[in-house]
């Protein structure tokens, strides 16, 4: 993984130093919690890619499932439950020979008997697996899912609950209710909050069994985690988050991760969640009001270029933008002759890594000449190692510039207050 950002900020080091000052306190800090696997603190999802227990007690519940037989992954789950496990899948499976993945992380009838048809249609019970996943065992939702596809399954498979994973909090009371129906359950440690475990059970074990090599997960994780916790010019996460917290002082409050493979916007999608909970917060780390936040957004290209940029280039200057793209290992190329030739001036016999490579050039240019500050970065092919590194870097990215906001990262008091609110409604339905 490449992290560009010169020439796309204007900025210099020295304008830097200031913030990288401010953090290096917690720097060190990171660099402590890294060196231990006790889950003691906030940070402890740093720990994860270094935890050979935890590995291990994954590929064995991996084994367990039968995965040769396993044709179908249903994963129910909602926030971080489901969108890491995503991320990775989608920009993998398109040049891999995966298992099929199922995402119900809504209320969607529709969504939900297509999921029960798929899985009634095979003939054993050991062609599919269902995940269900809930750091806090509670999540609406996720139980709702959950027992309407068991019902719906049971028909045809009346032993299908013995290839249900559970996935929680120890002692949630999903955890509870595993162990005394005899389920094969996983643990998340309590420390670690939804949006920051996708190398925990929540998303190693779903993209194991689907046929992700973890292991090089946990590797590019493991090389972001030292570099990004270092006092070296390898910490690219935290320049990231000096230039970022540097452009939402000056009124840049948008960021939008813009990725020129459409394989990886599950990727920003999963990258929007982390930026939204971590940094939207009412009060700062003092307890004062202060109502802050960085609304992050997602682009695909070259599509968006043809509906968002008129906005983006030429409109208010209120967004910053992180460039995200890889080479396609295997491409393609616009043939010489056809019915549609010399329509486009140069396109024939241009590989397509040749003509997103101008586009994507092009729009750093017209980004430049307006004014509109960037960073990129380069993943070197879409691999679990590069796709580990890149979601380990974030991660630690949100890290520090939640301390550069005076923000608290891991918690999300808005969205219980929602959850609240929820629960009392369905109770007082039921009356």
């Amino acid at each position: 993984m490449k992290f560009s950002w010169k020439q796309g900020t204007g900025l210099s080091e020295n304008q830097l130093l200031p913030a990288k000052k401010k953090l290096e306190g917690y720097r060190k800090r990171l660099e402590q919690i890294a060196e231990h696997t006790d889950y003691a603190q906030p940070e402890s999802s740093i720990q994860l890619s270094f935890d050979r227990t935890l590995q291990v007690a994954v590929e064995t519940e991996v084994l367990h499932a039968h995965p040769k037989t396993v044709q179908d992954v249903v994963l129910i789950g909602i926030g971080g439950s489901s969108l890491g496990t995503s991320a990775v899948y989608d920009a993998l499976s398109p040049t891999r020979a995966l298992k099929r993945l199922h995402v119900l992380d809504t209320l969607s009838p529709i969504n939900l008997r297509t999921v029960a048809d798929r899985l009634r249609a095979h003939k054993s019970e050991r062609a599919y697996t269902v995940c269900v996943v809930s750091k806090s065992g509670g999540t609406t939702e996720t139980i709702a899912n959950a027992m309407t596809l068991e019902v719906e399954i049971k028909k045809q498979h009346p032993k299908c609950l013995d290839r249900f994973v559970v996935i929680t909090d120890e002692g949630s009371a999903l955890w509870n209710r595993a162990r005394e129906r005899n389920m094969r359950v996983l643990a998340v440690p309590a420390m670690v909050g939804g949006r920051f475990s996708v190398m925990s059970a929540v998303g190693l074990f779903p993209l194991a069994l689907l046929g992700v090599d973890i292991r090089q997960l946990l590797s590019g994780a493991r090389k972001a985690v030292r570099d990004n916790t270092q006092n070296s010019a390898q910490n690219s996460a935290r320049a990231s988050a000096a230039i970022v917290h540097h452009q939402w002082k000056h009124g840049r409050a948008i960021h939008d991760t813009f990725v020129f493979n459409p394989e990886l916007e599950s990727l920003g999608k999963w990258v929007r969640q982390l930026t939204a909970e971590s940094l939207g917060k009412r009060e700062n780390l003092s307890g004062k009001e202060v109502r802050v936040g960085i609304t992050p957004t997602v682009s695909v290209g070259s599509s968006d270029l043809h509906s968002m940029a008129q906005l983006s280039i030429g409109g208010p200057a209120d967004k910053f933008t992180t460039f995200v793209h890889s080479a396609w290992a295997q491409d393609a190329r616009v043939p010489q002759r056809s019915t549609f030739d010399r329509l486009v001036a140069d396109a024939q016999a241009q590989s397509y890594n040749g003509i997103m490579s101008a586009i994507r050039k092009g729009t750093h240019a017209a980004y430049r000449s307006a004014g509109h500050p960037y960073v990129e970065v380069e993943l070197e092919g879409l691999s679990e190692k590069e796709l580990g590194a890149y979601m380990q870097f974030r991660m630690i990215e949100t890290m520090y510039l939640a301390q550069l906001m005076r923000v608290n990262a891991f918690d999300q008091p808005a969205v219980e207050a929602y959850k609240s609110v929820t629960r009392r409604l369905l109770k007082r339905a039921k009356k």
